[in-house]
């Protein structure tokens, strides 16, 4: 039984998870290219005879699906499914199974870093010192701000949980009121534009649906302060691009960090502006994180495909 793993950085820190799939008596081809895969690169990996993936963030598209006639299953090594063509799974009878639970601290971590790096110019600080250029920015304190989160599922409750010690005021937007939730941390729920016209710092953890798509845009970016943050560590478009960078340029905001982006690798003109953070989508980047993301994986498409864990 062969299958394919296309992330290209499984097994690097911890061989446990090949072991596994070895074990199972599987035959495992690997992505050959060191980087997400192209549509045209999927293309030629997901071939006839490949009956489950180990998939990263490619999209896995009706061409593609349609390509590896034998699938039965795509294990995604992560949390987000919006790459993969739901419908034409669906049609196919395949198993579509990821690993949200190891993702939750990593994000959530680097979610607390990047607000902690907005408010205290880190990086501003960081790239002066390497210029040579001994100056001390004044940042701000993340003491008493009011912090919104749109998208209190498990990994904006995290950042709650994380944040809970700076003394902030939470608000939260949401269509899933956790009402024992808000209680124990003081969340307060507002509809969206309240959230981001009275936020210090507003940090997106939604999935990316038809619904979520550009929630935020030119419209309701203005209702943000000129003094405030937006952090993205979940979907890109979830913000009109467009806009983000108009705000961002004309400086409508005090700056934003972000660790996703519409087309990846990135090299838009938000790299030329200092207002912004970029990261090359590292939020499940965290070593622990993706030894417990692959064994997950693993142990996903094993049952899946073979009745049974190892």
């Amino acid at each position: 039984m062969k299958i394919l793993i296309t992330t290209s950085s499984f097994g690097k820190y911890d061989r446990v998870s090949l072991d596994k799939l070895h074990s199972a008596g599987l035959e495992i081809i690997v992505n050959p290219f060191g980087h997400t895969l192209s549509e045209e690169e999927a293309l030629e990996l997901y071939t006839p005879d490949i009956e489950g993936v180990i998939a990263g963030v490619e999209n896995i598209t009706e061409a593609v699906i349609r390509k590896a006639k034998s699938l039965k299953v795509i294990s995604r090594c992560g949390i987000g499914l919006d790459n993969i063509d739901a419908n034409a799974a669906k049609l196919r009878n395949i198993k579509v199974l990821n690993t949200p639970k190891p993702v939750i601290d990593a994000v959530a971590e680097l979610t607390l870093c990047f607000i902690l790096c907005c408010l205290r110019n880190v990086t501003t600080a960081d790239n002066n010192m390497h210029r040579g250029t001994w100056d001390k920015p004044t940042g701000l304190l993340l003491k008493g701000k009011t912090l919104g989160i749109v998208g209190l599922g498990n990994i904006g409750k995290r950042v709650v949980e994380l944040t809970s010690a700076f003394k902030l005021r939470f608000l939260a937007y949401d269509k899933k009121k956790d009402a024992a939730f808000a209680k124990k941390y003081k969340v307060i729920f507002k509809d969206l534009e309240t959230l981001l016209s009275e936020a210090d710092i507003v940090s997106l953890h939604l999935p990316l649906t038809e619904e979520t798509k550009h929630l935020l845009n030119t419209g309701n970016l203005s209702l943000m302060k000129p003094s405030a943050f937006l952090v993205n560590t979940s979907r890109a478009q979830i913000i009109d691009g467009n806009a983000l960078t108009s705000v961002l340029t004309q400086k409508k905001i005090a700056g934003a960090a972000l660790d996703v982006f519409e087309k990846e690798p990135y090299a838009g003109p938000l790299t030329e502006l200092s207002n912004v953070i970029l990261t090359p989508h590292i939020g499940s980047y965290a070593k622990e994180a993706r030894i417990e993301m692959e064994l997950q994986a693993a142990d996903n498409l094993i049952k899946a495909l073979l009745g049974h864990e190892r």
